[in-house]
């Protein structure tokens, strides 16, 4: 009983192979993605992908999704999407993400010094796409990063800009 389905479609392709292509191309039409802004610190992720899509996701998901050990209680949910961030990162880690002009893809991080070095009172940071961030953030993501010195005037104005140096990982 469990392989009637895969009989079925078999079947069925040997019968119309252009027909079963054309569903799978429509179903790869019809792939969306959106993100939502919901409440103040979360964006809701919701989507639509055909079945070959989904299998590519789940198998680079996968490896990233395991427990870490037996204090892990993340339901597998969760493990899931952090997954799914740690593909992003290793993506962008890589430098293999076609090129916007001459750069390629970063994550954007805007801070003052005060807030790298966790001095109190300091403001927290900006993130492209995401808005203000907390210092601590602000200082993981500065860890392994490339860090550009912008001095600015008062009025914001632009008074001098150093080069990218990179941090220690």
């Amino acid at each position: 009983v469990g392989r009637f389905y895969f009989d079925c479609y078999h079947a069925r392709h040997a019968d119309d192979p252009a027909g079963a292509l054309q569903e799978h191309v429509d179903a790869v039409e019809r792939r969306y993605l959106e993100f939502t802004p919901w409440g103040e610190e979360l964006v809701r992720v919701n989507g639509l992908v055909d079945r070959v899509g989904a299998a590519t996701i789940q198998t680079a998901l996968e490896p990233l999704a395991r427990r870490t050990g037996p204090k892990d209680k993340r339901p597998r949910s969760r493990r899931l999407m952090d997954g799914w961030v740690e593909v992003g990162s290793h993506v962008l880690d890589q430098g293999s993400l076609p090129r916007r002009g001459s750069k390629r893809p970063h994550v954007h991080v805007t801070a003052t010094l005060e807030t790298l070095l966790g001095a109190a009172g300091a403001p927290g940071g900006e993130m492209e796409l995401a808005g203000p961030v907390p210092a601590a953030t602000v200082q993981r993501l500065a860890c392994d990063s490339a860090l550009i010195r912008v001095l600015l005037t008062a009025e914001s104005a632009i008074t001098d800009v150093g080069r990218a140096s990179r941090t220690a990982p």
